[in-house]
Formats: structure tokens, sequence, C-alpha cells
């Protein structure tokens, strides 16, 4: 199941057109299956990124996704999901965090299993969208 969150508090949100939605999944190669199931299942209308981390050759084959999300390959490039990290928090930056819409719905799909690192974002970003669902944001 394909869960989006609100950007704000669900209190703060009026009747109106329908909420945008936005997607993110950062994952390692090892994700692909995963990763291919959750982009089956997003809205058609859905936009976003993901982010997919090789320490290996990039896969040929391209990943289909709704048309308004871009898929790209990082190369590995220090420790296990660092690229996966730095291309996510970037891309919430530029979304999530700058958009005063509170009728924005955002999903985020975070793989690289067993790397400390993506563990550590993980926790910081669930922290961070339970503050906005709060209205602590």
């Amino acid at each position: 199941m394909l869960c989006f969150l609100p950007n704000r508090r669900p209190d703060l949100v009026d009747d109106g057109p329908p909420p945008r939605r936005h997607l993110l999944i950062a994952a390692g190669a090892a994700d692909l299956l995963e990763v291919s199931r959750v982009l089956a299942v997003a809205p058609l209308d859905v936009r976003g990124f993901v982010a997919l981390e090789s320490d290996g050759p990039i896969p040929a084959q391209p990943m289909t996704a709704p048309e308004g999300v871009a898929v790209r390959w990082f190369r590995r490039e220090g420790a296990a999901g660092a690229a996966c990290v730095r291309a996510a928090d970037a891309w919430l930056d530029e979304w999530m965090r700058a958009d005063e819409d509170a009728r924005a719905e955002y999903a985020i799909w975070i793989g690289c299993e067993g790397s400390d690192l993506v563990s550590g974002f993980v926790h910081a970003i669930g922290l961070e969208l339970a503050a906005n669902r709060a209205g602590e944001a």
C-alpha cells in the first residue's frame, strides 16, 4: 500500500481541488523489485523522484514509472546509501520542505536496508513528518 501523508496538519486543509501528490523513493539496486511494486501502484498523476544507488554497473533496462516521476541512478561513492540520502534530502529541500501548500501530500519510500546512514536519515525524516502533522514545523 502506498500512503500519502499531508504536508501539514489535516485540520488546516479546507475543501477545494484535490491535493497535489508527490512521491519520493530512494533505494539501492537490491530494492529494485520493491521499487517496481511501489511504482506500479502509484497514482498516474503523481509527481516525484526515484533515486537509485548502485555499487556496480547501472542496469540497462529502464525503470517504469508514472510520467511525472523522474528516475535517476547514482553510483555509490563512500558509505552504502550515502548517494540515496544526499539525493533524497535535496529533493525534500526543494519540494516538501519548501511547500507551503497544506493540501500537498507526500509518499516517501526509502530502501537501502542495513545501512546505518540510511537508518538515521529515515528516523530523522520520521520525526520531521510527525512534527509537520502535529503543527510544530
